[in-house]
């Protein structure tokens, strides 16, 4: 994991909850087709309520202009949370930070969920909130 991401996911824990809606710095992958495609990590802020995940590039964008997301991902009936599971992350050679990591994913109950994004926190009660949040928004 680049340095310059573990320092900006470990520097302070701003972030934002209520019963259905959470925001917070993550790090995240996209994924494609149910697999995760992106190769490295990138820190962004999420955020989820209203049915809705968005990614956006930081925090002030989120504040400023929520308009400009990066990525919206639509919550139907069918959408769930992973499972948090504990890794250890590196990339480039740099020190290897833990991460609570969960998918946000479709389940139609024929085949394995389809995975639409990965996400991993450096805390774990804020991966426990955002999967809340997920499940309250999955309608």
């Amino acid at each position: 994991m680049p340095h310059e991401l573990t320092n900006l996911l470990t520097s302070g824990n701003r972030n934002h909850q209520d019963t259905a809606q959470s925001a917070g710095l993550v790090a995240a992958k996209f994924c494609s087709f149910g697999v995760v495609s992106s190769v490295k990590w990138f820190s962004c802020y999420v955020s989820i309520g209203e049915g809705q995940v968005r990614l956006y590039d930081d925090e002030i964008t989120y504040r400023n202009n929520p308009d400009s997301y990066v990525q919206k991902i639509y919550l139907t009936r069918h959408h769930e949370a992973s499972v948090i599971k504990r890794k250890s992350y590196s990339q480039n050679g740099d020190a290897s930070v833990d991460l609570w990591c969960f998918y946000v994913q479709v389940n139609n109950g024929i085949f394995f969920p389809t995975k639409e994004l990965k996400i991993g926190c450096v805390h774990q009660s804020l991966a426990e909130r955002l999967v809340r949040a997920v499940t309250a928004n999955a309608h």
